[in-house]
């Protein structure tokens, strides 16, 4: 499925598109793509700059050579009814582009992505920035856009009160320069270096985001269980200076590992229901539970976990120096928890190596952190084996589970909360941000309260959310 673009993407004047030099000199050059009529020529410079678009996003090496996945019922939509014939037979002629077969009817779609050299050229930052501001291929863009924000609302009405609430913030234009000029005097970004490739995509980024605000052009969609809306891909960095309508701050309040919290509430419903499938959980998604007073008789272990990932750090468990080969020791004090770049670098070596890793390894065959929380889990880590073998792709094994996630957090952040805050504060500004949600200042402390309230009869379990 195409997957919404960022707001660096969709400019009010017109479609901006990453496209690596090298290609550039195919369209110049004698034979190949030189000479296609412009409507046709729109399109094969719209879908180089969308693949282009997913190297320059994903800040992993590893993870820019994927391939993309993509329906052809949502390529014939963008690129129109003769999309291979015009769009993908060309570029592949011209060594641009390659296409993974892996077609399962129902199942699984292709896969495609842009050959070594041009993926290459563009984490280098050897690309130029193109814009479609006018032309069939732009309309067609734009009905795609469109059609993806109904599904959106169809899926969650909720939707419309969030853009409704963002045409009405403002921003420090100032603030968000002075933020960019910083970051390019440190030469870091999120930690790295700030090289070529990622200094002209946030360039771009901060000013698309200026646009954004002075047109007000506020778009949305739902991809894989959540909503995606303007602000959702702006730099993290900048949405500190987004203010409500009367110029007070806008408060970010998250919860506390939501991903483990969900986990947690999957692995209740599939006990509870007895359910002999995990798969069925995706017809569950919406279900309220009661963490600590179970229905059923549960493994010994399970409410362990959930104690660990309620009033403790499960991140903060797996340190080095914690770990055994008995499990780890579950740290009992606040002052252990770890914060800032440690805790989000364990965060990520946990999903990558414990949670959604693609082992087809049974995790009490595994080593590592992964056969240490088995040894402390062994009920949680089975059920997280069992789920991913239900997959039909063994190079993609934990994204079911990644996306039943995803599915269940979108349901109670814009199918629960989202409609209670705009029953409660219709005047005053909100919007949210997967997992998090952003208030104005002047109602954050109640909307604070109003969440953890909403924790309490979704999970049974309360402060969840920090502020």
């Amino acid at each position: 499925m195409w997957t919404p673009p960022p707001i660096s993407y969709l400019g009010v004047s017109g479609l901006q598109l990453y496209i690596p030099n090298s290609v550039m000199g195919l369209f110049k050059a004698e034979g190949a793509l030189k000479s296609p009529p412009k409507a046709d020529r729109d399109k094969l410079l719209f879908f180089v700059g969308y693949l282009s678009l997913h190297v320059l996003m994903e800040d992993h090496k590893i993870k820019r050579h994927e391939y993309i996945n993509l329906h052809s019922s949502e390529c014939q939509l963008v690129l129109g009814k003769a999309f291979k014939q015009k769009v993908f037979v060309p570029l592949q002629d011209a060594g641009i582009l390659e296409v993974y077969d892996s077609y399962i009817a129902r199942v699984r779609s292709k896969g495609y992505r842009l050959t070594k050299r041009f993926r290459d050229e563009l984490v280098e930052g050897r690309f130029v920035i193109k814009r479609l501001s006018e032309g069939d291929q732009l309309n067609r863009f734009n009905r795609w856009i469109e059609k993806r924000k109904l599904e959106a609302i169809e899926t969650y009405p909720s939707v419309i009160d969030q853009l409704q609430h963002m045409k009405n913030l403002s921003f420090d234009k100032a603030a968000i320069l002075d933020e960019l000029e910083a970051i390019e005097l440190s030469g870091l970004y999120k930690g790295k270096e700030l090289d070529k490739a990622r200094h002209m995509f946030l360039v771009n980024q901060v000013n698309s985001l200026i646009e954004l605000f002075e047109n007000g052009d506020f778009q949305a969609s739902l991809s894989k269980g959540r909503i995606h809306h303007s602000l959702t891909n702006a730099p993290k960095l900048f949405r500190k200076h987004i203010y409500d309508r009367h110029d007070n701050a806008m408060e970010e309040i998250d919860m506390k590992g939501a991903q483990l919290v969900f986990l947690c509430a999957a692995l209740l419903n599939y006990f509870e229901l007895g359910l002999t499938n995990p798969l069925d959980l995706k017809t569950h998604i919406h279900r309220s539970v009661k963490l600590f007073r179970p229905s059923v008789d549960l493994p010994s272990d399970v409410l362990p976990f959930f104690n660990n990932v309620i009033h403790h750090d499960f991140y903060s468990d797996l340190k080095a120096d914690r770990l055994s080969s008995k499990g780890f020791d579950v740290i009992m004090s606040s002052e252990q928890k770890l914060k800032g770049p440690e805790r989000d670098d364990l965060k990520d070596a946990t999903f990558k190596d414990v949670l959604f890793t693609n082992s087809t390894k049974h995790p009490s065959e595994s080593a590592g952190k992964r056969r240490a929380v088995y040894e402390l889990y062994p009920a949680v880590m089975s059920f997280i084996h069992e789920y991913n073998e239900t997959q039909m792709s063994t190079k993609k094994r934990s994204r079911g589970l990644a996306i039943l996630l995803q599915e269940m957090e979108g349901y109670f952040y814009n199918g629960v909360i989202a409609p209670a805050l705009q029953d409660r504060f219709p005047d005053s500004d909100w919007f949210i941000v997967y997992d998090a949600v952003f208030a104005s200042s002047e109602i954050s402390e109640e909307v604070h309260s109003l969440l953890n309230k909403l924790c309490l009869g979704h999970f049974g379990v309360k402060d969840l959310f920090s502020l």
